[in-house]
């Protein structure tokens, strides 16, 4: 019994210190899950439908589980294409396996600039959302 509450101690603590050991319990589907939801409620908490034509975005990189989320608004996901936005998740998810954060964002940003439907290319609008990165820690 003392045997089986310290290896369990010990896998607490390894999976606090080593990320690479706390993924080996988490369940890919979970992961993709947990991580659609968390990017759904930043969509509504940080209000990026807020937009005259409902043209916000959100692009999400999760970390620790290496996932990406790319959450148009209604106006721009109707004119973004699904193999568009598939293939801006690949090119951030290549560089993030990498360890390349900063080469992941880019490289959505990249590909949202390239994907953008020809409408939205000629059309001088104002900034309605912040261009800030939202940093958060988990717990």
């Amino acid at each position: 019994m003392v045997s089986t509450l310290a290896t369990g101690a010990a896998c607490a603590l390894l999976c606090v210190g080593l990320p690479k050991f706390a993924r080996f319990f988490l369940e890919a589907h979970r992961a993709e899950v947990e991580v659609r939801q968390y990017a759904q409620s930043l969509f509504l908490s940080r209000e990026v439908f807020a937009t005259r034509g409902r043209i916000g975005v959100l692009l999400l990189v999760s970390m620790f589980e290496r996932q990406v989320v790319l959450l148009p608004d209604s106006g721009l996901g109707k004119r973004l294409s699904g193999e568009a936005m598939r293939g801006i998740v690949a090119r951030m998810t290549t560089a993030l396996a990498a360890g390349q954060i900063g080469r992941a964002l880019e490289n959505g940003l990249q590909g949202l600039e390239e994907n953008l439907p020809a409408w939205a290319a000629g059309e001088r609008r104002e900034n309605e959302l912040p261009n800030a990165v939202v940093e958060e820690k988990g717990p």
